[in-house]
């Protein structure tokens, strides 16, 4: 049996609960972070879901509510009484330093939940199964729900978003109309967008049929081979086979009409071999 404590980190949580005391508007920032069952000690769990009950509730949470609002639930002497409370308040370092409290609650609580679903999927790994497929789907799943159980979100103030966006500025003005942003080949979305910048999420539509796979694949290529960017495909709907190939046929400049029909020229294949050797030393996947 493995004896090893989980993490956790029991002053974070007394400083989160203390600060919420101390100050109740706490409590909107804290429910954006955090969840019942991110706190380690059960009286935490206990406590913190009574004042999530009286935010909810819009009612105040302090000492007085928090101590009636645990009575009611018949939880009060669970969690160590009316002291208990009283010295959490005693516990907050600095009030300010609220959100980083937080952050470090729910680091822990995700270490926590990813140690006990790599435990399960061990021990599923020692089990009787007929596909191998199947194990690594699940394992897969589990390990996606702990990543998306991640709350990596944060308040920021306009000081500090302002110095960033200056900053972007300065580094635009200072390129004077070139590319900010990664190359796409085509030289109108270059000038719309100037270039694919951080953070965006493009979506081309079209009906069906009209060139969107083909025109994103280009962007794919261009970014990979012209700007020496590292390029990840996926797609839901063509094999890897099928795609290289409509690669390999526009780095090649050879109509891909001719390939599935197997009608290549001596041209063709001398031109596929270039388009080939561009291929192979981008970083494409």
């Amino acid at each position: 049996m493995n004896s090893k404590v989980p993490p956790h980190n029991i002053e974070a949580e007394q400083s989160v609960l203390g600060a919420i005391l101390m100050d109740e508007s706490n409590i909107a920032r804290a429910e954006e972070l955090l969840s019942p069952h991110d706190f380690y000690r059960g009286a935490h769990k206990e406590i913190y879901e009574s004042m999530l009950d009286l935010h909810n509730e819009r009612k105040p949470i302090d000492t007085v509510t928090l101590i009636n609002s645990l009575r009611n639930r018949g939880v009060l002497e669970k969690i160590g009484g009316i002291g208990y409370l009283s010295e959490l308040i005693e516990m907050v370092p600095i009030n300010r330093n609220y959100l980083e409290y937080c952050q470090i609650v729910h680091e822990k609580a995700v270490i926590r939940n990813l140690i006990h679903t790599a435990t399960q999927i061990l021990e599923d790994s020692y089990g009787q199964y007929d596909n191998i497929g199947d194990v690594i789907d699940r394992a897969e799943q589990e390990i996606f729900k702990v990543s998306q159980g991640r709350r990596t979100g944060d308040f920021q103030s306009i000081q500090e978003t302002l110095s960033t966006t200056l900053a972007q500025i300065e580094a635009i003005e200072s390129k004077k109309g070139k590319l900010t942003g990664i190359e796409t080949g085509f030289t109108e979305l270059n000038h719309i967008t100037s270039g694919l910048q951080p953070s965006d999420l493009i979506i081309v539509a079209a009906r069906p049929s009209m060139g969107k796979t083909a025109f994103a694949l280009n962007i794919a290529q261009n970014a990979a081979i012209k700007d020496n960017r590292s390029v990840a495909i996926f797609s839901l709907e063509m094999s890897k086979e099928q795609l290289v190939q409509r690669m390999l046929c526009a780095a090649s400049l050879v109509d891909s009409n001719n390939v599935r029909t197997g009608n290549l020229s001596k041209e063709d294949w001398e031109r596929m071999v270039v388009g080939y050797n561009t291929l192979y030393g981008a970083s494409i996947f």
